[in-house]
């Protein structure tokens, strides 16, 4: 599988006889420089944040990631493909403001939120830090949280999707 473009998981993912200390000792698991395209669906459970992140970390040339699996938190933006230029995030359930993470990958054109992508507070987005981002979707009102948008969104003023702030 050395030219596969695109993967998709779909299910239980585990990996056997993983080394919990050091991620470095376990093999990567996609060898594919041409893989632009990967997505996760699990509607059964979570997936080991550790093994996540030792996935992301052999997939450093996708440039399209889709996860539609409860994760909690995203791995640190050292682990993601520094090419990623669209995030789908569904069912993640993150707790934790994504936006740190995701506002430091310097090609990303694209982000969408779905449904319980996150069940956190607040996320603040800092325009300055989406210098590509040209379109910015999120579903599904949530009462409890907040996305508060800074000012100088230069490229996605007309592209954003406003329904996800709450009044």
């Amino acid at each position: 599988m050395t030219n596969i473009r695109e993967l998709e998981i779909q299910g239980h993912f585990n990996i056997e006889d993983f080394y919990t200390e050091e991620l470095g000792k376990n093999p990567p698991i996609v060898q594919s420089k041409y893989l632009h395209s990967l997505t996760i669906i699990n509607d059964e459970g979570r997936i080991d944040p550790r093994h996540l992140t030792h996935l992301l970390s052999s997939c450093n040339s996708i440039s399209r990631l889709s996860l539609d699996v409860k994760i909690r938190r995203l791995p640190k933006y050292h682990y993601l493909s520094s090419n990623l230029a669209y995030i789908k995030l569904r069912k993640c359930k993150l707790e934790e403001d994504p936006i740190p993470t995701l506002e430091k990958l310097p090609y990303l054109r694209m982000l969408e939120f779905h449904e319980e992508a996150f069940i956190g507070k607040e996320m603040l987005c800092c325009g300055q830090a989406f210098a590509k981002l040209e379109s910015l979707f999120r579903t599904r009102k949530i009462k409890e949280s907040w996305m508060t948008i800074k000012e100088d969104l230069k490229k996605a003023h007309d592209r954003l999707w406003w329904d996800f702030i709450v009044d």
